[in-house]
């Protein structure tokens, strides 16, 4: 018989093999259903038995370059475990793809890197040259160069010190002489251009406000200042205060702080400033410790009777309109939750009335309207006809609502397992 031997065509005995006949039926019904079967790049153009092998040979057909090949284990290819998946046009072309992207990023970076060689703002600075002597930062004026890395600079207070000019004229970290006896001094960290750390500018200027108040003023604020940032004094009284530099209203966490580090300090009357105002929270728990809330620095002015000021604190409305709704009634202002709490309703029931067209008073005092029913000679709501026949509320209004039946019906039908 002609056929396929181990990859070589040629006349063959297969007389041994039983059936023979059928099997090639059944090659030719199995293989035919196989022709144009595309996996991957290729598609199947022919398929043969390769009596040597055992296995079947197909011939593919490259779907991008056109070439054609024979492939063995068509097993594993079908399932895409094979390695003639893909195409070596495609690996040849994904590799091209690689080697072009990886260039072009090299150019690009080239391209980039003169780029910033030649601008100016990347330029060294030459500090020698006379044009920064006299030259202005903050505080800090240009005296001479010193050496490869050192200027020479006066602070408005006086002192000549020497530091990186760099620092000083172009990232402006330095503006003073930063020394602890200069006026002009502010404690600094590493920032970028003239930010300072803005809650120590503030606390240094609650602390001139009080010092024009007529207070005598301890600047306690640091890290590890157990929550009080200023110590003030005046006519025998010492009180701890904080300053928050905040753009929202402050909540309980500065309140509790300063009554906390107060008590740390030994001292029993405390203060919290902030130009941004408290929240309702806040203001509860300052009623019940005894702080005194003080939104301006410059009236600062600690309240002969905390008592007294403590009694009329709540509510407090100033600077907490950015995430609450008031209701005006009668001429007061108050929060939803302030108005139900007050007439003993819920704000859920509020909310019901006032989204079915009731205004707010309205709402607050109506009462509710029950809907009674009479079976037999007894009156009441659904609830109670249901306890009065052993029912379930629930059951009865099941049968009512979703099973249509009229109230003497759905009481006097009996229950299931009854």
């Amino acid at each position: 018989m002609y056929c396929l031997y181990n990859g070589e065509y040629g006349e063959h005995d297969l007389s041994f093999i039983p059936g023979l006949d059928s099997i090639l039926k059944n090659q030719e019904v199995q293989y035919g259903s196989k022709i144009g079967l595309v996996v991957g790049d290729f598609t199947c153009i022919g398929i043969e038995y390769d009596w040597g092998r055992r296995d079947q040979r197909w011939k593919i057909k490259c779907n991008l370059c056109g070439k054609e090949s024979y492939t063995y284990h068509v097993a594993d290819w079908r399932r895409g475990k094979g390695r003639t998946i893909l195409c070596r046009c495609r690996k040849e072309r994904i590799e091209e793809e690689k080697a072009r992207k990886r260039i072009e990023r090299e150019r690009i970076k080239t391209e980039s890197k003169k780029r910033r060689e030649g601008s100016e703002r990347n330029k060294r600075t030459n500090y020698k040259d006379e044009k920064w002597i006299g030259a202005r930062t903050g505080n800090v004026v240009g005296v001479g160069w010193i050496d490869h890395s050192h200027y020479k600079f006066r602070c408005d207070c006086g002192r000549e010190f020497t530091a990186n000019p760099t620092h000083v004229f172009a990232m402006k970290r330095i503006t003073d002489c930063r020394d602890d006896l200069c006026p002009y001094y502010i404690k600094r960290t590493m920032y970028r251009g003239d930010n300072v750390i803005a809650g120590e500018v503030y606390e240094h200027t609650v602390k001139k406000a009080l010092q024009n108040n007529g207070y005598s003023c301890e600047l306690v604020g640091k890290t590890g200042d157990f929550g009080v940032d200023i110590i003030a004094e005046c006519d025998g009284n010492r009180i701890a205060i904080q300053c928050k530099n905040h753009e929202v209203p402050n909540g309980v966490d500065c309140v509790q702080e300063v009554y906390a580090g107060g008590r740390y300090y030994g001292l029993d009357k405390f203060a919290v400033v902030s130009k941004s105002g408290f929240t309702d929270a806040a203001s509860k728990m300052a009623k019940v410790l005894g702080v005194y809330l003080c939104d301006n620095a410059e009236t600062f002015e600690y309240p002969d009777d905390i008592g007294d000021y403590t009694r009329s604190l709540l509510p407090i409305y100033k600077g907490c309109d950015w995430n609450k709704k008031y209701y005006e009634l009668n001429g007061e202002k108050k929060t939803l939750m302030d108005w139900c709490a007050q007439n003993g309703v819920s704000v859920e029931t509020v909310k019901r009335r006032m989204k079915h067209g009731m205004s707010l008073g309205v709402a607050l005092v109506c009462k509710e309207r029950k809907i009674k029913y009479e079976i037999d000679g007894f009156t009441g709501s659904l609830a109670e006809i249901a306890d009065r026949y052993g029912m379930i509320d629930q059951t009865l209004r099941y049968r009512i609502k979703h099973m249509g039946m009229t109230i003497e019906e759905a009481v006097k039908t009996p229950l299931r397992g009854v």
